[in-house]
């Protein structure tokens, strides 16, 4: 067996193993050839080859009349990356884009830390098709969650190459409106400057203020900006309850650990006082407030909607917030001391 490139210049090709044989073909009897991919055939390395065979049949009358094929098109180079993976990240989306050296399709595969563990990689997305440039978009992820994916480009002959494992993490966006915002901050917190913490809301706002019920001398702290001096709510903890005086809409997206890569991290223990207790949800997760508050002895919780100016509240039984979530902040009414575990 022979094949061209060219339609002019035939060079050997060499069957893959378990083929039907070249020579001494039988009458009146249609073979079927493999040709294995990993044999020595001399075709460029290149990828959309047009490439003709020509059988030339023998049998025990000698050789026969060569039979040359149609053209078909053969992909014989593997993909290599270009560009690696860069990502591009919002609170709950992510996009993805590398580059690979011919026409591809792609892949994501990807999934949350769990534990501090990397993912089994279980979601796929799609993206681009037969492009060299590559990009996937991932949406409906976890606002402040750690994530670990790999890129996957396939040629159009099934060619595949896979990239190694990286990661990447999703912001936390907490919409703040002009006027004072009621607000919390995530689980665990890289920096606790109150500057640093509101870096990305820098110029528009200009009070910060939270109620520390233990400090029985002073509990109200408050930090005013361009104030000289007696500030004295310098630093952030991701437990405490927050007002913010804002002097235009703007969304913060303070700078954080995802606390489920640090299984050491035993989360937040909050210590409330019998009355009213001004705290932060420092917790990943949505839940209700029966559960959020679980082992907590309360007969009333608030919280401040500034989108709407209402004071939205929950009694034990019955009201119009349900649910404690990430980036709101809440006044307990307790009705005794405890130690309130937060689940991150």
């Amino acid at each position: 067996m022979k094949f061209t490139t060219d339609g002019i210049n035939w060079f050997d090709a060499t069957p893959g193993p378990g083929s039907d044989p070249t020579e001494l073909l039988e009458n009146d009897t249609v073979y079927t050839f493999v040709w294995d991919s990993t044999a020595p055939k001399n075709i460029p390395d290149t990828y959309n080859t047009t490439v003709f065979l020509k059988i030339v049949p023998y049998d025990r009358g000698g050789q026969g009349t060569p039979g040359i094929t149609g053209n078909f098109t053969v992909d014989n180079k593997a993909i290599d990356f270009i560009k690696l993976p860069t990502v591009t990240v919002t609170n709950t989306t992510a996009f993805v884009e590398w580059e690979v050296d011919e026409p591809a399709n792609a892949t994501v595969w990807y999934g949350p830390y769990v534990n501090g563990r990397i993912s089994d990689l279980t979601t796929e997305a799609t993206g681009s098709i037969l492009t060299t440039y590559q990009s996937v978009s991932l949406t409906g992820l976890t606002p402040g969650r750690n994530y670990t994916f790999l890129v996957n480009s396939t040629d159009a002959c099934g060619n595949k190459a896979s990239s190694e494992i990286y990661s990447f993490e999703t912001e936390v966006h907490i919409q703040l409106y002009a006027g004072w915002n009621m607000i919390s901050l995530p689980p665990i917190l890289r920096d606790w400057q109150v500057e640093e913490v509101l870096e990305t809301i820098d110029g528009n706002y200009d009070i910060v203020q939270t109620f520390i019920v233990f400090d029985t001398d002073d509990p109200w702290k408050h930090y005013l900006v361009g104030k000289p001096f007696g500030n004295d709510l310098t630093y952030i903890e991701s437990w405490m309850g927050l007002w913010v005086h804002m002097l235009n809409d703007d969304v913060l997206i303070p700078d954080h650990y995802d606390p489920t890569t640090m299984p050491m991290w035993e989360g937040s223990t909050i210590p409330l006082e019998s009355g009213w207790n001004f705290v932060g949800y420092p917790s990943v997760r949505t839940r209700s407030i029966g559960s959020a508050l679980s082992g907590v002895s309360y007969d009333l919780v608030q919280a401040y909607d500034a989108a709407t100016d209402q004071w939205l509240s929950w009694d034990g039984t019955s009201g119009d917030l349900t649910h404690m979530e990430m980036g709101r902040g809440y006044w307990i009414h307790c009705t005794d001391t405890s130690e309130w575990q937060v689940d991150y």
